[in-house]
Protein backbone atom coordinates (compact mmCIF):
# COMPACT_ATOMS: atom_id res chain seq x y z
CA UNK A 1 0.00 0.00 0.00
CA UNK A 2 2.92 2.03 1.27
CA UNK A 3 4.91 1.68 -2.24
CA UNK A 4 1.66 2.66 -4.49
CA UNK A 5 0.82 5.59 -2.62
CA UNK A 6 4.58 6.94 -3.13
CA UNK A 7 4.69 5.48 -6.75
CA UNK A 8 1.60 7.84 -7.89
CA UNK A 9 3.18 10.80 -5.25
CA UNK A 10 6.19 10.25 -7.93
CA UNK A 11 3.97 10.17 -10.44
CA UNK A 12 1.83 13.52 -9.75
CA UNK A 13 5.97 15.21 -9.26
CA UNK A 14 6.97 14.04 -12.70
CA UNK A 15 3.68 15.50 -14.64
CA UNK A 16 3.21 18.47 -12.58
CA UNK A 17 7.70 18.97 -13.60
CA UNK A 18 6.24 18.02 -16.93
CA UNK A 19 3.43 20.88 -17.03
CA UNK A 20 6.15 23.14 -15.63
CA UNK A 21 8.81 22.42 -18.17
CA UNK A 22 5.98 23.37 -21.13
CA UNK A 23 4.55 26.23 -19.52
CA UNK A 24 8.44 27.75 -19.38
CA UNK A 25 9.09 26.55 -23.16
CA UNK A 26 5.62 28.08 -23.68
CA UNK A 27 6.65 31.48 -21.93
CA UNK A 28 9.98 31.53 -23.97
CA UNK A 29 8.80 31.19 -26.94
CA UNK A 30 6.81 34.05 -27.20
CA UNK A 31 8.95 36.36 -25.05
CA UNK A 32 11.22 35.48 -27.90
CA UNK A 33 9.28 35.49 -30.60
CA UNK A 34 9.67 38.43 -33.11
CA UNK A 35 12.02 39.94 -30.73
CA UNK A 36 13.38 42.17 -33.39
CA UNK A 37 10.31 42.91 -35.36
CA UNK A 38 10.42 46.89 -34.22
CA UNK A 39 13.26 48.84 -33.88
CA UNK A 40 14.29 49.88 -30.26
CA UNK A 41 12.19 52.60 -29.16
CA UNK A 42 12.80 56.07 -27.26
CA UNK A 43 13.06 54.84 -23.79
CA UNK A 44 14.83 51.79 -25.22
CA UNK A 45 17.53 54.00 -26.80
CA UNK A 46 18.36 55.78 -23.86
CA UNK A 47 18.61 52.32 -21.74
CA UNK A 48 21.44 51.62 -24.45
CA UNK A 49 22.67 54.85 -24.10
CA UNK A 50 23.42 55.01 -20.46
CA UNK A 51 24.58 51.15 -20.69
CA UNK A 52 27.32 51.51 -23.31
CA UNK A 53 29.97 48.99 -22.87
CA UNK A 54 32.74 52.10 -23.50
CA UNK A 55 30.45 54.01 -20.34
CA UNK A 56 32.46 54.18 -16.93
CA UNK A 57 31.28 52.29 -13.93
CA UNK A 58 30.89 55.83 -12.23
CA UNK A 59 29.70 57.40 -14.77
CA UNK A 60 26.16 54.88 -14.82
CA UNK A 61 26.18 55.87 -11.21
CA UNK A 62 26.09 59.65 -11.65
CA UNK A 63 23.35 59.15 -14.18
CA UNK A 64 21.11 57.56 -12.44
CA UNK A 65 21.27 59.12 -9.16
CA UNK A 66 20.11 62.05 -10.83
CA UNK A 67 17.15 60.66 -12.68
CA UNK A 68 14.06 58.67 -12.10
CA UNK A 69 15.25 55.25 -12.05
CA UNK A 70 17.89 53.90 -9.54
CA UNK A 71 20.35 52.00 -11.00
CA UNK A 72 20.25 47.90 -10.65
CA UNK A 73 18.71 46.87 -13.23
CA UNK A 74 20.79 49.37 -15.65
CA UNK A 75 24.21 48.36 -13.92
CA UNK A 76 23.48 44.75 -14.94
CA UNK A 77 22.29 46.20 -18.51
CA UNK A 78 25.86 47.60 -19.12
CA UNK A 79 27.78 44.52 -18.01
CA UNK A 80 25.43 42.74 -20.45
CA UNK A 81 26.13 44.81 -23.29
CA UNK A 82 30.46 44.96 -21.67
CA UNK A 83 30.29 41.10 -22.85
CA UNK A 84 28.11 41.11 -26.09
CA UNK A 85 28.37 44.53 -27.85
CA UNK A 86 25.31 46.04 -28.50
CA UNK A 87 22.43 45.18 -30.82
CA UNK A 88 18.87 45.76 -30.90
CA UNK A 89 18.43 41.76 -29.87
CA UNK A 90 21.31 41.98 -27.24
CA UNK A 91 19.62 44.74 -25.19
CA UNK A 92 16.64 43.45 -25.30
CA UNK A 93 17.53 39.45 -23.90
CA UNK A 94 17.58 40.97 -19.95
CA UNK A 95 14.44 41.47 -20.03
CA UNK A 96 13.54 38.27 -21.94
CA UNK A 97 15.18 36.27 -19.03
CA UNK A 98 13.52 38.59 -15.79
CA UNK A 99 10.52 37.67 -17.49
CA UNK A 100 10.97 33.50 -17.85
CA UNK A 101 12.14 33.84 -14.43
CA UNK A 102 9.28 35.77 -13.50
CA UNK A 103 6.76 32.76 -14.85
CA UNK A 104 8.95 30.47 -12.56
CA UNK A 105 8.83 32.78 -9.44
CA UNK A 106 5.11 33.23 -9.51
CA UNK A 107 4.99 29.17 -9.80
CA UNK A 108 6.95 29.12 -6.57
CA UNK A 109 5.04 31.75 -4.76
CA UNK A 110 1.41 30.27 -5.66
CA UNK A 111 3.29 26.95 -4.65
CA UNK A 112 4.35 28.27 -1.59
CA UNK A 113 1.33 30.50 -0.35
CA UNK A 114 -1.41 27.88 -1.88
CA UNK A 115 -0.32 24.94 -3.37
CA UNK A 116 1.69 23.36 -6.31
CA UNK A 117 -1.77 23.55 -8.54
CA UNK A 118 -2.33 26.75 -7.88
CA UNK A 119 1.15 27.82 -8.61
CA UNK A 120 0.82 26.03 -12.22
CA UNK A 121 -2.25 27.71 -12.85
CA UNK A 122 -0.76 31.05 -12.34
CA UNK A 123 2.23 30.57 -14.14
CA UNK A 124 0.11 29.44 -17.05
CA UNK A 125 -1.69 32.44 -17.13
CA UNK A 126 1.34 35.09 -16.76
CA UNK A 127 3.36 32.69 -18.85
CA UNK A 128 0.31 34.11 -21.86
CA UNK A 129 -0.34 37.13 -20.28
CA UNK A 130 0.03 39.80 -23.31
CA UNK A 131 0.63 42.61 -21.00
CA UNK A 132 4.14 40.93 -19.74
CA UNK A 133 4.84 39.30 -23.04
CA UNK A 134 5.13 42.57 -24.31
CA UNK A 135 7.43 43.95 -21.50
CA UNK A 136 9.76 40.88 -21.08
CA UNK A 137 10.17 42.45 -25.24
CA UNK A 138 11.01 46.25 -24.09
CA UNK A 139 15.25 47.29 -22.73
CA UNK A 140 12.86 48.66 -19.61
CA UNK A 141 13.43 47.48 -15.82
CA UNK A 142 9.67 46.33 -15.31
CA UNK A 143 9.89 42.61 -15.70
CA UNK A 144 12.95 42.92 -13.06
CA UNK A 145 10.55 44.71 -10.46
CA UNK A 146 7.79 42.19 -11.10
CA UNK A 147 10.42 38.80 -10.44
CA UNK A 148 12.33 40.86 -7.88
CA UNK A 149 8.60 41.54 -5.97
CA UNK A 150 7.15 38.32 -6.67
CA UNK A 151 10.25 37.28 -4.52
CA UNK A 152 10.25 39.64 -2.22
CA UNK A 153 6.52 39.16 -1.32
CA UNK A 154 7.12 35.30 -1.27
CA UNK A 155 9.57 35.28 1.70
CA UNK A 156 7.51 38.22 2.80
CA UNK A 157 4.86 35.67 3.74
CA UNK A 158 6.78 32.76 4.80
CA UNK A 159 8.48 35.02 7.90
CA UNK A 160 4.85 36.76 8.63
CA UNK A 161 2.22 34.17 8.09
CA UNK A 162 4.17 30.51 7.50
CA UNK A 163 6.15 31.55 10.87
CA UNK A 164 9.39 30.55 8.93
CA UNK A 165 12.11 32.09 10.91
CA UNK A 166 15.08 30.71 9.38
CA UNK A 167 18.19 32.79 8.62
CA UNK A 168 17.83 31.76 4.95
CA UNK A 169 14.37 33.23 4.43
CA UNK A 170 15.28 36.77 6.17
CA UNK A 171 18.39 37.05 4.08
CA UNK A 172 16.86 36.13 0.86
CA UNK A 173 13.96 38.38 1.81
CA UNK A 174 16.30 41.31 2.46
CA UNK A 175 18.48 40.49 -0.92
CA UNK A 176 15.13 40.78 -3.02
CA UNK A 177 13.45 43.50 -1.40
CA UNK A 178 16.63 45.76 -1.69
CA UNK A 179 16.98 45.00 -5.28
CA UNK A 180 13.38 45.46 -6.09
CA UNK A 181 14.19 49.50 -4.21
CA UNK A 182 17.50 49.62 -5.97
CA UNK A 183 15.49 48.57 -9.79
CA UNK A 184 12.33 51.00 -9.31
CA UNK A 185 10.94 52.99 -6.84
CA UNK A 186 7.69 51.50 -6.83
CA UNK A 187 9.10 48.80 -4.98
CA UNK A 188 8.82 51.91 -2.29
CA UNK A 189 5.06 51.06 -2.43
CA UNK A 190 5.40 47.00 -2.07
CA UNK A 191 7.39 47.98 1.14
CA UNK A 192 4.00 49.88 2.28
CA UNK A 193 1.99 47.29 1.33
CA UNK A 194 3.82 44.39 3.46
CA UNK A 195 4.10 46.91 6.33
CA UNK A 196 0.59 47.58 6.27
CA UNK A 197 -0.52 43.93 6.02
CA UNK A 198 2.25 43.04 8.91
CA UNK A 199 0.17 45.41 10.99
CA UNK A 200 -3.48 44.58 9.99
CA UNK A 201 -2.49 40.65 10.36
CA UNK A 202 -0.79 40.98 14.05
CA UNK A 203 -3.82 43.72 15.21
CA UNK A 204 -6.41 42.25 13.90
CA UNK A 205 -5.95 38.90 12.99
CA UNK A 206 -4.03 37.34 15.47
CA UNK A 207 -5.24 40.02 17.90
CA UNK A 208 -1.90 40.48 19.17
CA UNK A 209 -2.06 44.14 20.63
CA UNK A 210 -0.02 43.75 23.58
CA UNK A 211 2.08 40.99 22.77
CA UNK A 212 2.79 42.21 18.98
CA UNK A 213 6.37 43.00 20.20
CA UNK A 214 7.14 39.67 21.85
CA UNK A 215 6.23 37.71 18.22
CA UNK A 216 9.08 36.09 16.77
CA UNK A 217 8.20 36.62 13.56
CA UNK A 218 7.19 40.24 13.74
CA UNK A 219 10.67 40.81 15.40
CA UNK A 220 11.62 39.29 12.05
CA UNK A 221 10.69 41.25 9.81
CA UNK A 222 10.83 44.49 11.56
CA UNK A 223 14.74 43.59 11.92
CA UNK A 224 14.94 43.32 7.88
CA UNK A 225 12.58 46.26 7.29
CA UNK A 226 15.20 48.28 9.35
CA UNK A 227 18.07 45.94 7.34
CA UNK A 228 16.39 47.21 4.00
CA UNK A 229 15.92 51.17 4.98
CA UNK A 230 19.49 51.51 6.16
CA UNK A 231 20.70 50.03 2.77
CA UNK A 232 18.43 52.21 0.84
CA UNK A 233 18.98 55.13 2.44
CA UNK A 234 21.36 56.49 0.09
CA UNK A 235 19.15 56.99 -2.32
CA UNK A 236 16.42 58.67 0.17
CA UNK A 237 18.64 62.13 -0.88
CA UNK A 238 18.17 61.64 -4.83
CA UNK A 239 14.47 60.51 -4.05
CA UNK A 240 14.40 64.19 -1.86
CA UNK A 241 15.75 65.94 -4.96
CA UNK A 242 14.01 64.22 -7.65
CA UNK A 243 10.49 65.04 -5.85
CA UNK A 244 11.70 68.98 -6.73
Amino acid sequence: MTYILNNKINQLKHQNLFILIIILIVASFLRLYKLSFQSLWLDELFTAADCLPTNALSHLWFRFTHDQHPIFYYFLEWIWLKILGLGDVRVRIPSVIYGILGVYAIYLAGKKIFNEHIGLIAAALLAVNPFHIEYSQEARPYTLLFLLSTLSFMFFYQIVFLKENKLKQAIFYIISTILMLYTHYFGIMMMIAQALITIIYYLFVEHKVFELFKEKSFKTITICASIITLLFSPLIPVIVQLSK
